[in-house]
Formats: structure tokens, sequence, C-alpha cells
């Protein structure tokens, strides 16, 4: 090493302690995750008329999102005198759980539905020594089953049910506002469960509340169309918009950002 150190990242929890639900005496669990990059989109800022950014959450130690909020989940779990963590999972939660709960040496259970899961994902999971539970059932019925566990055993949820996992989800937003200078006009994200939009929304909203950020961005989301259950929810509001091929309308402002994983 040379004589002049280098600081190196902290992890998310250090770095924004003051804005998380994070005692200063609890014991951190962090792989180095977040700071990851926010870099220009040359082509689609062509397409769109718009400046427009990605942020690589894939850099993320297991390669999601997921380790921002699982890095607050485990460390919470550790505080509250948790044995174990649980999750229900076909892919990146699992990885994400396992990883954490080795690092806080924690047991690991993950609940899949029997036959579903990510080959690469699961890999991840069994590696870092959790326990795979098959069940024969939905992603749901796996979910509900380890809602029961965690409620009646001292084990933590770390699905994105538990707020912690938000919590730690929303220090991506922070990065943004960071990196611009300011929050983009809008922010494009997909959604699932609809946590992490959630979450970007709660760190838009924080920061521009202590004057970190001067407005917080409009949020379109996308969904797969067999799975898309806030549209299904609301067939009349006009809110959903099919998008097929083709070349995207010009709606914009600059700058524009989007997630990745």
């Amino acid at each position: 090493m040379s004589g002049s150190s280098r600081v190196a990242w902290p992890g998310l929890i250090e770095q924004y302690r003051d804005l998380l639900p994070v005692t200063d005496d609890a014991r951190v669990i962090t792989l180095g995750e977040g700071a990851t990059p926010l870099i220009p989109a040359p082509v689609l800022s062509e397409r769109t008329g718009c400046q427009v950014y990605l942020k690589v959450e894939g850099a993320n130690p297991t390669g999601s999102f997921k380790d921002r909020g699982m890095t607050v989940a485990v460390t919470m779990a550790v505080a509250h005198g948790a044995q174990a963590v649980i999750c229900a999972s076909t892919g990146n939660t699992s990885a994400s759980a396992a990883a954490y709960a080795a690092r806080a040496g924690l047991a690991c259970a993950v609940l899949v539905p029997r036959g579903k899961i990510a080959l690469g994902k699961l890999a991840q999971a069994l590696i870092h020594g959790a326990r795979l539970l098959q069940v024969d059932g939905n992603f749901d019925d796996c979910l509900e089953m380890a809602r029961k566990l965690a409620a009646n055993y001292p084990v933590a949820l770390v699905n994105s049910l538990n707020p912690d996992r938000l919590q730690g989800q929303k220090t991506a937003a922070f990065e943004i506002v960071e990196a611009l200078g300011d929050a983009p006009d809008v922010h494009c994200l997909p959604v699932g469960n609809a946590g992490n939009i959630s979450a970007y929304w709660m760190g838009y909203r924080e920061y521009a509340k202590a004057g970190r950020a001067t407005r917080t961005p409009r949020r379109p989301s996308c969904a797969a169309s067999r799975c898309s259950p806030r549209r299904r929810s609301r067939p009349r509001s006009g809110s959903a918009i099919p998008l097929r091929g083709g070349s995207p309308r010009r709606r914009g402002t600059n700058p524009a950002a989007s997630s990745t994983r």
C-alpha cells in the first residue's frame, strides 16, 4: 500500500446514518453496498430528447438493489436479537438475504415455490449457506408461510414488507441527487410490488424537505403486461399506458434518470 491512504466507501448505513433508523451502538452489517454508478445514456438521450442517466444497481455486492435494503434489515434484525432471517423469494432477495445473514453470522432460510427460482440466484443463496425450503404453491403461499414463521419465532422477515428494507433502498435517491446536484425531473422505474418505487419517493421527499433538493421527480413506472397488479386494480384510472416497440414519444425535460438492476 502507498503511504497516502485512500478512504474507502463505508457502506450506506455509515454514509447516511443520520437519515436511517439505526442507532449509534448498533453493529452494522455491510458488504459495501451503495455508491453505484450513475452513467449518461447517450443513445437513450438522443431517442427521447432528454438527458438520460442510468443508475446501475447491478453493481451492488450480490447484483441487485436489494442489498441496499438488506444491510438495514439485517442490521436491525441483529439489533433486535433475531437468531435467523427468513424470506420468500424466486431470485434477488434470496441471494441478498443469504449474503448479509452470512456476514452477520445468522442462519438464513429461503422459501421458494417448488421448481420456480432463478438458478443463478439459487446458487448465490446456497453458496452463502442459506437453507432452501421448497413449497408446493406460488410465491404468495411462500410469503404467507414466512410471515407466520417470523411472527411466532425469533426470526426476522426480510422481504420488502419489512419497513427497514425501504429505509435502505431510499438511499439510491440520495445518491442521484448528490450526483446531479438536484433531483431529476423524471425518474422511471420498473414495478413489481411497488416497494422500490416507494423507497425512492421516500428518499426524494426527505432530501427535498431537508433542503438538499429543490424538487421531487415525476415517477412513471412500468410493469410486465402479464404481471401488472397495479393496472388490474385500477382499470379505469388512465394511469397505465401500454407500450409497444417503436420510437418512444418525446416528453421531456432534463435530466431524466432510470434505474437498472
